[in-house]
Protein backbone atom coordinates (compact mmCIF):
# COMPACT_ATOMS: atom_id res chain seq x y z
CA UNK A 1 0.00 0.00 0.00
CA UNK A 2 1.48 3.33 -1.03
CA UNK A 3 2.13 5.87 1.72
CA UNK A 4 0.05 9.01 1.72
CA UNK A 5 0.49 12.46 3.15
CA UNK A 6 -1.02 13.43 6.47
CA UNK A 7 -3.58 16.22 6.86
CA UNK A 8 -0.74 18.64 7.65
CA UNK A 9 1.02 17.88 4.35
CA UNK A 10 3.85 15.71 5.66
CA UNK A 11 4.49 12.24 4.18
CA UNK A 12 3.10 9.40 6.28
CA UNK A 13 4.16 5.75 6.37
CA UNK A 14 0.80 4.45 7.60
CA UNK A 15 -2.11 4.56 5.20
CA UNK A 16 -4.76 4.61 7.95
CA UNK A 17 -3.21 7.35 10.08
CA UNK A 18 -4.35 10.93 9.72
CA UNK A 19 -1.12 12.39 11.10
CA UNK A 20 2.50 11.34 10.84
CA UNK A 21 3.35 12.37 14.42
CA UNK A 22 1.84 13.75 17.61
CA UNK A 23 3.11 17.23 16.82
CA UNK A 24 1.09 17.44 13.60
CA UNK A 25 -1.99 16.09 15.38
CA UNK A 26 -1.64 18.73 18.12
CA UNK A 27 -1.28 21.50 15.57
CA UNK A 28 -4.49 20.56 13.77
CA UNK A 29 -6.44 20.03 16.98
CA UNK A 30 -5.32 23.43 18.25
CA UNK A 31 -6.78 25.15 15.20
CA UNK A 32 -9.55 27.60 16.07
CA UNK A 33 -12.69 28.29 14.05
CA UNK A 34 -13.98 31.84 14.33
CA UNK A 35 -17.75 32.14 14.84
CA UNK A 36 -20.26 34.78 15.87
CA UNK A 37 -22.72 34.19 18.71
CA UNK A 38 -26.32 34.51 17.38
CA UNK A 39 -27.54 35.94 20.72
CA UNK A 40 -25.05 38.65 21.70
CA UNK A 41 -23.11 38.96 18.46
CA UNK A 42 -19.77 38.34 20.15
CA UNK A 43 -17.06 36.82 17.97
CA UNK A 44 -15.38 33.84 19.58
CA UNK A 45 -12.94 31.12 18.57
CA UNK A 46 -14.01 27.49 18.95
CA UNK A 47 -11.90 24.40 18.57
CA UNK A 48 -12.03 22.62 15.26
CA UNK A 49 -13.52 19.61 17.04
CA UNK A 50 -16.39 21.74 18.39
CA UNK A 51 -18.14 22.00 15.03
CA UNK A 52 -21.57 22.08 16.64
CA UNK A 53 -20.88 24.97 19.00
CA UNK A 54 -22.99 28.03 18.21
CA UNK A 55 -22.96 30.16 21.37
CA UNK A 56 -20.12 31.94 23.13
CA UNK A 57 -21.23 30.97 26.65
CA UNK A 58 -23.78 28.97 28.55
CA UNK A 59 -25.70 32.15 29.43
CA UNK A 60 -26.33 32.83 25.75
CA UNK A 61 -27.39 29.21 25.29
CA UNK A 62 -29.95 29.60 28.11
CA UNK A 63 -31.22 32.90 26.70
CA UNK A 64 -31.68 31.38 23.24
CA UNK A 65 -33.62 28.37 24.55
CA UNK A 66 -35.65 30.49 26.97
CA UNK A 67 -37.50 31.98 24.01
CA UNK A 68 -39.48 28.71 23.89
CA UNK A 69 -39.98 27.80 27.55
CA UNK A 70 -41.52 24.51 28.65
CA UNK A 71 -44.32 24.27 31.22
CA UNK A 72 -43.77 21.86 34.11
CA UNK A 73 -46.46 19.15 34.14
CA UNK A 74 -46.50 19.08 37.96
CA UNK A 75 -46.32 22.67 39.22
CA UNK A 76 -47.08 24.56 35.99
CA UNK A 77 -43.96 26.74 36.23
CA UNK A 78 -42.15 27.78 33.05
CA UNK A 79 -38.54 26.66 32.77
CA UNK A 80 -35.73 26.50 30.23
CA UNK A 81 -35.67 23.17 28.43
CA UNK A 82 -32.50 21.13 28.67
CA UNK A 83 -32.67 18.18 26.29
CA UNK A 84 -36.04 16.40 26.72
CA UNK A 85 -37.29 17.69 30.06
CA UNK A 86 -40.89 17.42 31.19
CA UNK A 87 -40.45 18.74 34.74
CA UNK A 88 -38.66 21.81 36.09
CA UNK A 89 -36.83 19.93 38.88
CA UNK A 90 -36.40 16.47 40.38
CA UNK A 91 -38.83 17.38 43.15
CA UNK A 92 -41.61 17.66 40.56
CA UNK A 93 -40.92 14.25 39.02
CA UNK A 94 -43.62 11.85 40.28
CA UNK A 95 -42.13 8.57 41.45
CA UNK A 96 -44.71 6.70 43.53
CA UNK A 97 -47.42 4.33 42.35
CA UNK A 98 -49.57 5.37 39.43
CA UNK A 99 -48.02 8.87 39.50
CA UNK A 100 -44.78 7.39 38.21
CA UNK A 101 -44.49 7.95 34.43
CA UNK A 102 -43.21 4.38 34.04
CA UNK A 103 -45.95 2.79 36.11
CA UNK A 104 -47.37 -0.30 34.37
CA UNK A 105 -45.27 0.10 31.22
CA UNK A 106 -43.03 -2.91 31.74
CA UNK A 107 -45.49 -5.38 33.28
CA UNK A 108 -49.07 -4.28 32.61
CA UNK A 109 -51.59 -6.17 34.70
CA UNK A 110 -48.98 -7.78 36.95
CA UNK A 111 -50.41 -9.36 40.08
CA UNK A 112 -49.33 -7.82 43.38
CA UNK A 113 -49.65 -9.57 46.74
CA UNK A 114 -51.40 -7.69 49.55
CA UNK A 115 -49.19 -6.12 52.22
CA UNK A 116 -50.06 -8.85 54.75
CA UNK A 117 -49.10 -11.58 52.30
CA UNK A 118 -45.78 -9.89 51.50
CA UNK A 119 -44.91 -9.67 55.20
CA UNK A 120 -45.86 -13.30 55.74
CA UNK A 121 -43.77 -14.47 52.78
CA UNK A 122 -40.80 -12.41 53.94
CA UNK A 123 -40.90 -13.86 57.45
CA UNK A 124 -41.31 -17.43 56.21
CA UNK A 125 -38.27 -17.19 53.91
CA UNK A 126 -35.65 -15.91 56.31
CA UNK A 127 -32.47 -17.82 57.06
CA UNK A 128 -32.42 -21.52 56.12
CA UNK A 129 -36.04 -21.31 54.89
CA UNK A 130 -34.92 -19.15 51.97
CA UNK A 131 -34.22 -21.21 48.82
CA UNK A 132 -31.09 -19.09 48.21
CA UNK A 133 -29.68 -19.74 51.70
CA UNK A 134 -26.00 -20.67 51.50
CA UNK A 135 -25.22 -21.18 55.17
CA UNK A 136 -24.54 -17.56 56.07
CA UNK A 137 -21.22 -15.94 56.91
CA UNK A 138 -19.25 -16.19 60.10
CA UNK A 139 -18.30 -12.94 61.79
CA UNK A 140 -21.40 -10.97 60.76
CA UNK A 141 -22.07 -8.42 63.50
CA UNK A 142 -18.75 -9.29 65.17
CA UNK A 143 -18.29 -5.83 66.66
CA UNK A 144 -21.96 -5.01 67.20
CA UNK A 145 -21.73 -5.48 70.99
CA UNK A 146 -18.56 -3.38 71.09
CA UNK A 147 -20.47 -0.48 69.52
CA UNK A 148 -23.35 -0.95 71.97
CA UNK A 149 -20.99 -0.97 74.98
CA UNK A 150 -19.14 2.11 73.68
CA UNK A 151 -22.45 4.00 73.57
CA UNK A 152 -23.22 2.84 77.09
CA UNK A 153 -19.82 4.09 78.24
CA UNK A 154 -20.36 7.57 76.81
CA UNK A 155 -23.81 7.75 78.40
CA UNK A 156 -22.93 6.36 81.86
CA UNK A 157 -19.19 6.89 82.35
CA UNK A 158 -19.04 10.25 80.61
CA UNK A 159 -16.92 11.42 77.70
CA UNK A 160 -14.01 12.72 79.81
CA UNK A 161 -10.74 10.84 80.25
CA UNK A 162 -10.40 9.15 83.64
CA UNK A 163 -6.74 10.26 83.81
CA UNK A 164 -6.52 13.80 82.43
CA UNK A 165 -10.25 14.75 82.11
CA UNK A 166 -9.77 15.42 78.37
CA UNK A 167 -13.00 15.43 76.31
CA UNK A 168 -13.98 12.91 73.60
CA UNK A 169 -12.53 9.92 75.43
CA UNK A 170 -12.68 6.32 74.12
CA UNK A 171 -13.87 3.16 75.83
CA UNK A 172 -10.96 1.12 77.21
CA UNK A 173 -10.98 -2.46 78.51
CA UNK A 174 -8.75 -2.88 81.56
CA UNK A 175 -8.18 -6.53 80.62
CA UNK A 176 -7.98 -6.77 76.83
CA UNK A 177 -10.62 -8.75 74.97
CA UNK A 178 -7.97 -11.00 73.45
CA UNK A 179 -7.28 -12.47 76.92
CA UNK A 180 -10.79 -13.97 77.12
CA UNK A 181 -11.95 -17.05 75.20
CA UNK A 182 -15.03 -15.05 74.12
CA UNK A 183 -14.62 -11.27 73.49
CA UNK A 184 -18.08 -10.68 74.98
CA UNK A 185 -16.72 -11.74 78.38
CA UNK A 186 -14.72 -8.48 78.55
CA UNK A 187 -17.78 -6.22 78.51
CA UNK A 188 -18.54 -6.21 82.25
CA UNK A 189 -18.75 -2.96 84.20
CA UNK A 190 -15.59 -3.40 86.32
CA UNK A 191 -13.50 -3.83 83.15
CA UNK A 192 -14.53 -0.59 81.46
CA UNK A 193 -13.03 2.88 81.73
CA UNK A 194 -13.01 5.98 79.51
CA UNK A 195 -9.58 7.22 78.32
CA UNK A 196 -8.33 9.75 75.79
CA UNK A 197 -6.32 8.62 72.77
CA UNK A 198 -2.95 9.29 74.44
CA UNK A 199 -3.69 7.51 77.72
CA UNK A 200 -5.59 4.75 75.89
CA UNK A 201 -2.47 3.74 73.99
CA UNK A 202 -0.30 4.01 77.11
CA UNK A 203 -2.73 1.83 79.12
CA UNK A 204 -2.77 -0.84 76.38
CA UNK A 205 1.02 -0.97 76.32
CA UNK A 206 1.32 -1.10 80.11
CA UNK A 207 -1.33 -3.84 80.26
CA UNK A 208 0.53 -6.01 77.76
CA UNK A 209 3.79 -5.63 79.66
CA UNK A 210 2.16 -6.41 83.02
CA UNK A 211 0.49 -9.57 81.73
CA UNK A 212 3.71 -10.71 80.04
CA UNK A 213 5.63 -10.18 83.31
CA UNK A 214 2.98 -12.04 85.34
CA UNK A 215 2.13 -8.97 87.44
CA UNK A 216 -1.58 -8.23 86.81
CA UNK A 217 -1.60 -5.73 89.67
CA UNK A 218 0.50 -3.43 87.47
CA UNK A 219 -2.28 -3.22 84.86
CA UNK A 220 -3.71 0.33 84.91
CA UNK A 221 -7.11 0.55 86.67
CA UNK A 222 -6.87 -3.07 87.81
CA UNK A 223 -7.84 -2.16 91.39
CA UNK A 224 -11.52 -2.53 90.48
CA UNK A 225 -11.20 -6.06 89.04
CA UNK A 226 -12.31 -9.13 91.00
CA UNK A 227 -9.50 -11.05 92.69
CA UNK A 228 -10.21 -14.30 90.80
CA UNK A 229 -9.51 -12.56 87.47
CA UNK A 230 -6.17 -11.24 88.73
CA UNK A 231 -5.26 -14.71 89.96
CA UNK A 232 -5.97 -16.26 86.55
CA UNK A 233 -3.89 -13.59 84.81
CA UNK A 234 -0.98 -14.19 87.17
CA UNK A 235 -1.20 -17.97 86.74
CA UNK A 236 -2.18 -18.51 83.09
CA UNK A 237 -1.91 -15.12 81.40
CA UNK A 238 -5.59 -15.19 80.33
CA UNK A 239 -9.07 -15.45 81.85
CA UNK A 240 -11.20 -18.58 81.43
CA UNK A 241 -13.85 -18.07 84.14
CA UNK A 242 -15.62 -15.06 85.61
CA UNK A 243 -16.99 -14.53 89.11
CA UNK A 244 -20.67 -13.88 89.60
CA UNK A 245 -19.93 -10.36 90.80
CA UNK A 246 -19.15 -9.22 87.25
CA UNK A 247 -21.76 -6.68 86.20
CA UNK A 248 -22.90 -7.10 82.58
CA UNK A 249 -25.35 -4.18 82.66
CA UNK A 250 -23.47 -2.44 79.77
CA UNK A 251 -24.90 -5.09 77.44
CA UNK A 252 -28.42 -3.92 78.29
CA UNK A 253 -31.27 -6.06 77.02
CA UNK A 254 -28.87 -8.23 75.04
CA UNK A 255 -27.19 -9.54 78.20
CA UNK A 256 -29.52 -12.52 78.51
CA UNK A 257 -28.76 -13.69 74.96
CA UNK A 258 -25.03 -12.89 75.13
CA UNK A 259 -24.05 -14.33 78.50
CA UNK A 260 -23.22 -18.05 78.60
CA UNK A 261 -23.53 -20.15 81.79
CA UNK A 262 -20.15 -21.76 81.17
CA UNK A 263 -18.42 -18.41 81.68
CA UNK A 264 -18.72 -18.50 85.47
CA UNK A 265 -16.63 -20.18 88.14
CA UNK A 266 -19.51 -22.25 89.48
CA UNK A 267 -20.49 -23.59 86.03
CA UNK A 268 -21.14 -27.34 86.10
CA UNK A 269 -19.23 -29.50 83.68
Amino acid sequence: MAPRSCDAGHPSHAAKRRFCCHWCAAQVKATRVHQVCPVCGTAFAAKASETGRKFCSNDCYQVHHATKPQTCETCGRSFVVYRAQRFCSRACVPSAGEANPNFGKRHPGIYRHPAEARVRLSESRQGPANPNWAGGRSGVGKYRMQTWVARWGRANLGSACATCVAPRAHLHHVVARRLFPDPLMAHFRQNLVMLCAEHHGAADKAGRQAVKAGKPRDIPFSDGLPQSILDQLARDGFVLRLPRECDFSPLGNAAEQAIRPEWYDDATA
